[in-house]
């Protein structure tokens, strides 16, 4: 699979989601609950999120880039397959 296909099927699968969720449950609704629920849970929301906006914007070096720290364990154990 191409990152391209890759994301059509992310994007289709959201908006399938947020079509058939029910009233209250789009994800951004369930972002806003999480959010509210403790300062701590803002925070961590907030960091996830803004975490995978730079991972994919390509602006964190590899080095402290999560996505990549995972990869490179992840990768390896695929490889040995």
């Amino acid at each position: 699979m191409t990152a391209g296909q890759a994301w059509a099927v992310l994007i289709g699968a959201i908006g399938v989601y947020e079509v058939l969720s029910a009233d209250g449950e789009l994800l951004s609704e369930g972002v806003k609950r999480a959010r509210g629920r403790h300062w701590s849970a803002n925070v961590a929301v907030a960091g996830a999120v803004l975490t995978t906006a730079a991972h994919l914007l390509d602006v964190l070096p590899d080095r402290v880039d999560p996505f990549s720290a995972g990869l490179r364990v992840v990768r390896p154990l695929r490889d040995r397959r």
